[in-house]
């Protein structure tokens, strides 16, 4: 499954804790699946031998690495996923590219469908190599949206809210769970049409931006060692709990049809589970 927007942003957090500063030793690539810009795995490893990585982006349904050559190493995920290991553990089927860095352990990228693609370009010819990348869809985590900026795509679009929410050209990375569960958490059909809002109860004031959660799954916190094929993809235990930030986004219809029954509640204020909601955010944010 295509990992969602929330589960890229974490991937992105927690790579950038680990990897940040860490020097390339060795690359290889096991075929060409996931290296359509070049002519042989050589000439790719020899981009990455050797450099150290000084961040981790993302931007849209990518990561990119800025590294110390000047250059960017480039994923595009797909249905792949990013692993950590350590040197020893054995290879999983479908691992594309592995990176061994002098210290800590290996990067692997698997995709056994062969969805994503991987490259190290110049930083200046990024955008040009990747047209992606000037996608203008909006990225709920890094672009503050307002209830009024919402209800102005609304305005513009026929389609029903699950059909909004999960197209690609209107807002970034969420596909069909998340949209189920800001739909479900806004009390509203996934078959539901687009709704009216009223401008004044879709006050900018009331924005926030985005955030996915770093609450721990209800299995444990994530392991402190590297190895066992420690996954930095989709978890759904995790992210149920922890990535109800996506809805905040489409939250805007709380302000036409709220769960709570109090007539007051409904005319002057959020719902009950929103302010949970929001002291959950708050908390969190410290």
């Amino acid at each position: 499954m295509k990992a969602e927007l929330p589960e890229l942003e974490l991937v992105r957090r927690d790579l950038e804790r680990e990897l940040v500063g860490r020097k390339v030793k060795t690359a290889a690539a096991a075929g060409m699946s996931a290296l359509p810009r070049y002519k042989n795995r050589k000439s790719f490893a020899n981009q990455l031998d050797g450099v150290k990585i000084n961040g981790v982006l993302r931007q849209g349904e990518y990561l990119l690495f800025p590294l110390d050559s000047e250059d960017i190493f480039v994923v595009k995920m797909g249905t792949g996923m990013l692993r950590r290991n350590a040197n020893k553990d054995k290879e999983e089927k479908g691992t594309e590219v592995t990176i061994t860095f002098t210290q800590g352990g290996q990067l692997r990228y698997v995709d056994p469908d062969n969805s994503g693609e991987v490259a190290v370009v110049p930083k200046d010819d990024v955008m040009s190599e990747f047209p992606d990348l000037n996608d203008p869809a909006i990225d709920a985590i890094d672009t503050p949206l307002s209830w009024l900026s919402f209800r102005d795509i609304l305005e513009q679009e026929t389609i029903s809210l699950k059909e909004l929410l999960t197209n690609g050209k209107v807002l970034v990375g969420i596909g069909s769970l998340y949209a189920d569960e800001v739909l479900f958490d806004s009390g509203l059909a996934t078959t539901a049409n687009r709704p009216t809002c009223p401008p004044k109860k879709c006050d900018a004031s009331t924005a926030r931006s985005s955030r996915p959660c770093t609450t721990p799954s209800n299995t444990g916190e994530r392991p402190s060692k590297i190895g066992h094929g420690q996954m930095y993809s989709e978890n759904p235990a995790r992210s149920t709990n922890t990535c109800r930030s996506m809805a905040a986004k489409a939250n805007s219809v709380h302000a036409h049809e709220p769960r709570s029954n109090d007539r007051s509640s409904r005319a002057n204020g959020p719902t009950t589970a929103r302010r949970r909601f929001d002291l959950k955010a708050q908390r969190l944010r410290r």
